[in-house]
């Protein structure tokens, strides 16, 4: 059995059930996939695009951290 890709955009992020968040941001850590992954939702996070910064703040919360 395959195991699905890891998110590389915060939109992949989203669409990932809140049961499975665990076992992904340890495939995250494990694959060193989380770092480009946080600049990614951090650059969204500054965008002048109020749905980009929408997502990223989304994104940011699904994976357990506070606003």
């Amino acid at each position: 059995m395959t195991r699905p890709a890891l998110p590389s955009a915060p939109d992949d992020l989203l669409a990932i059930p809140a049961e499975q968040m665990p076992d992904t941001m340890r495939g995250l850590i494990r694959n060193k996939a989380l770092t480009p992954l946080m600049a990614r939702i951090h650059r969204d996070l500054r965008s002048e695009d109020p749905a980009l910064r929408q997502q990223g703040s989304l994104a940011l919360r699904h994976m357990g951290f506070p606003e």
